[in-house]
């Protein structure tokens, strides 16, 4: 039997997401058990942080997000401004990398529209720089062609919300 999933997705008063909740089927149990659970926390329309929470224990940081000057030259990500934070991202923090906590950094490149076209690693002991997504994809990072793509997006099978987690 294949295995069969469950997504559920909250979102606040201002229509960003705030948790994603995976589920699996447990056909022993004929019941839907819990496999993920992330909580997103925002500054405006700026991504912060993405916090999983475990069954057994309280929210865990998971990714953050460095936000600079988007392309009207401001810092928020507010609604009814012109660039509304694109083309803005810094960097993404990965807390927790290969089961190990301990932090990767990752610096965005974007191109003139404010898409994010790279993004780079930086080896901390050798100062060397390798691109980790150059026009594909990454576990939690997907360029858009003909939108702007300084936007996580949801790789989570039935996830048809393209915009802002």
């Amino acid at each position: 039997m294949p295995d069969r999933r469950r997504v559920e997705f909250a979102y606040g008063y201002q229509g960003r997401r705030v948790s994603k909740r995976v589920y699996t089927w447990n056909a022993g149990t004929t019941s839907w058990d819990l496999s993920t659970d992330t909580r997103f926390v925002w500054d405006q329309w700026n991504l912060l942080a993405e916090f999983g929470v475990p069954a057994s224990a309280g929210p865990v940081l998971a990714r953050s997000y460095l936000w600079g000057l988007d392309l009207e030259g401001l810092k928020t990500g507010a609604p009814g401004q012109e660039a509304g934070g694109i083309g803005g991202l810094v960097s993404v923090t990965e807390w927790s990398v290969g089961g190990a906590l301990r932090a990767a950094n990752y610096y965005a490149v974007a191109d003139g529209n404010g898409n994010v076209a790279l993004l780079v690693a930086v080896d901390s002991f050798s100062g060397r720089c390798r691109t980790v997504l150059s026009g594909g994809t990454s576990p939690w990072w997907t360029p858009r062609s003909g939108q702007y793509a300084c936007a996580r997006t949801d790789q989570s099978p039935s996830a048809a919300h393209p915009g802002k987690p």
